[in-house]
């Protein structure tokens, strides 16, 4: 409930201040709101300036700036357009910093499937992205990156389509003579340098198979290193954010004497105004 007065209070004074073109107050509520982590519906405050003034125009690009790099997808576009002028902290604001998150977390899953990929790790790497596909196109993350990663994968897919393909072929073409590409006639039996040759390709895929059973080991161990490691950076947000929540609970008092301030300091500069403009007259 004290939320809702705040937020009322403030989008009042934001008014009173793009209606007189009191940039100095405005700067100093936009501190406020920032301090006190207080969110304005800018959009909707922007609606009610009638007379469309100046400080009110500036707001104005800067959120549709803010709301066109939001429809982009891409989280680099979206930090460049947070910071809205005079510090204004506004609800569009914190969706558009939300979502610019949700990306950079698809973002980096991206990252380690094609550094994985990169190192050599193909198959592993494309195991990971492709459920990832899912998650790009649902979230709508657009981004160089993710192109560049889109091309890997369809490559080395194509890649492994080709191979499976010729191993099929080469599966269905046996030698009577030795040769490779000679048929092999139904029930004619293998020659024995054909299944010399058989015996050696299944001893090569053997080790092929070890090899690549290694890196995948390695791969994971790695994997399980960052993820602990991500653990304990979690854990360190959660005691910062304790921290910070015992903080913004013993400021919440002067918080409300800060706000008094400022209803006063514009009931002052109201009253000045009101002055002026009866000597004018």
């Amino acid at each position: 409930h004290n939320n809702d007065i705040w937020h009322s209070l403030v989008a009042c004074l934001m008014l009173w201040c793009m209606e007189h073109s009191a940039s100095d107050v405005l700067n100093k509520l936009g501190e406020f709101c920032h301090k006190h982590r207080t969110y304005v519906n800018l959009r909707q405050i922007l609606d009610r300036d009638k007379a469309k003034s100046s400080l009110g125009e500036q707001l104005a690009e800067a959120l549709d700036d803010l709301e066109a790099a939001v429809a982009t997808g891409n989280p680099v576009r979206i930090r460049e357009k947070l910071t809205l002028p005079f510090g204004v902290r506004s609800a569009e604001g914190a969706k558009a910093e939300e979502r610019m998150h949700d990306l950079k977390a698809v973002l980096e899953k991206v990252r380690v499937a094609v550094a994985k990929i990169d190192k050599g790790y193909v198959k592993l790497g494309l195991e990971e992205f492709e459920p990832l596909i899912q998650d790009i196109n649902a979230i709508g993350l657009q981004t160089p990156e993710v192109e560049d990663a889109f091309r890997k994968f369809q490559s080395h897919r194509s890649k492994g389509a080709e191979t499976s393909r010729q191993n099929a072929t080469m599966s269905s073409l046996v030698a009577i003579d030795g040769s490779p590409h000679a048929p092999r006639p139904g029930g004619a039996p293998m020659s024995l340098a054909s299944i010399a040759e058989e015996v050696l390709k299944k001893g090569r895929m053997t080790l092929e198979e070890r090899l690549m059973a290694q890196d995948e080991f390695k791969a994971l161990r790695e994997e399980i290193q960052q993820l602990r490691h991500e653990k304990d950076q979690a854990l360190n947000v959660a005691r910062s954010a304790k921290a910070q929540a015992e903080e913004e609970r013993s400021a919440r008092a002067a918080a409300e004497e800060e706000l008094a301030a400022l209803i006063a300091a514009e009931a002052s500069a109201r009253a000045a105004a009101d002055r002026s403009a009866g000597d004018l007259a």
